[in-house]
């Protein structure tokens, strides 16, 4: 259930990956994908420590441009995805970071040794990630000089997606509208999709306290034009076990309906859910004598990864199919190596660079595998993939595809110097 409190219309944007059944023409319906990049200024400044923080938002947004500039390829920029994985040294360290520093969860011994390193590592290229970005605004903010500056810039602040917020990002929208105090917010305080990053529903509670806000400012979206009511009945149930932070919840309404009841499946392998698909779909036309047709069908999934296996099966078993919307041509195999090799060659000395360059060119259960076994024995990837190599039997396969890979490596950074 979404709520807005305020006098102003809200929009948003989304994002979403498709695999349609093609129908007799091969028509397949458009889709979309949207990417909002937003920047902060402030003021010059002769203090040296709001130079400082300035120095580090300008120099992290410079950064990120160089990167994203040096990723062009025949005036074709590839996915923001991609560039991420310069800054990162894995996404689950990476969230647990994200956690700490703006949730203020313990990190435990093995996160922290990561994020110390990572920290060291950020220091060492004088480069700010997108978390220090955030912090180093929040901090900005609290200096009420820069703060009534930055403010006066505009009369009313619009917040979406409001429960993705985590608590130091509130504490900016709530700097920037302390004074005018027209702040208009639209979330789901039932929903928290972006938990693992930091965010916190209880924003909700500060923000209803900070600015005073009543209950008959609260507007309640009462009716879904999403959801059958088989989905609103089990999502309730489920919900109703959590602590609720709207005591005057209201229950929605939908006029949709579906014969279809919610099941949960359960498969042993991607291989048995992929055939119990199939057959499904089969079953569905052959109870529709047949009027059902391949282009009323669509599927959504969460990564290319499953898009590209389904279109690969459904086609190999004549069913078909194709992706509605086309990946990034960086996930491109032939286009990540070539991008991986070309940094190696400008950066020949950049550890991240190097790991990233294995990445491309090793399989994927040999790289993860490494990569846990790094972690766990406290070297690097790069130490980590050498020793394996070492050690290996000479005719294991793993060992011939890191040796590959490492003399391709080598070869690189020789071009480089």
């Amino acid at each position: 259930m979404q709520r807005g409190v305020g006098p102003t219309r809200p929009s948003s944007s989304g994002d979403g990956r498709l695999l349609h059944l093609e129908d007799e023409s091969g028509h397949i319906k458009d889709s979309h994908h949207g990417l909002c990049i937003t920047d902060i200024a402030v003021p010059d400044s002769s203090q040296n420590l709001r130079q400082r923080l300035w120095d580090d938002l300008t120099r992290g947004y410079r950064y990120a441009w160089s990167v994203l500039r040096g990723y062009m390829l025949n005036s074709i920029l590839v996915s923001a995805a991609t560039v991420l994985g310069v800054v990162t040294l894995g996404s689950i360290s990476a969230y647990a970071f994200s956690r700490y520093r703006f949730r203020g969860d313990a990190l435990g011994h093995r996160y922290q040794r990561y994020y110390d390193r990572y920290q060291r590592m950020m220091a060492d290229k004088n480069v700010a990630d997108f978390d220090t970005l955030v912090l180093r605004t929040a901090q900005l903010l609290r200096m009420d000089d820069v703060a009534i500056e930055i403010r006066s810039r505009w009369d009313v602040v619009l917040v979406d997606e409001f429960q993705d917020l985590n608590p130091i990002q509130y504490a900016i929208v709530r700097r920037l509208a302390q004074n005018h105090r027209h702040i208009f917010a639209v979330g789901d305080d039932e929903q928290s999709v972006y938990s693992w990053t930091g965010a916190d529903p209880q924003v909700f509670r500060h923000f209803q306290e900070d600015f005073q806000i009543h209950p008959d400012r609260v507007i309640h979206l009462q009716e879904n034009r999403r959801s059958p009511p088989s989905i609103l009945d089990v999502a309730r149930r489920l919900i109703a076990l959590n602590q609720p932070i709207f005591a005057d919840r209201k229950p929605q309404q939908t006029t949709h309906y579906s014969p279809f009841s919610v099941e949960a499946l359960g498969f042993t392998d991607d291989d048995g859910e992929t055939k119990w698909i199939m057959d499904d779909l089969r079953h569905d036309r052959a109870a529709h004598d047949g009027k059902l047709g391949w282009g009323d069908i669509a599927f959504l999934y969460r990564t290319h990864k499953i898009g590209s296996a389904l279109e690969s099966a459904f086609l190999n078993a004549g069913i078909p199919c194709c992706l509605a919307q086309g990946r990034a041509l960086a996930d491109d195999k032939v286009v990540a190596y070539v991008l991986s090799a070309l940094r190696v060659i400008e950066s020949p000395q950049d550890e991240i660079q190097q790991e990233l360059f294995y990445q491309a060119v090793l399989p994927e259960a040999l790289f993860d595998n490494a990569r846990a076994w790094a972690e766990e024995t406290g070297r690097s990837l790069i130490h980590q993939l050498e020793h394996m190599a070492r050690t290996l039997p000479r005719e294991h396969g793993d060992t011939k595809k890191i040796w590959r890979g490492y003399y391709a490596l080598k070869n690189l950074e020789a071009l480089g110097k």
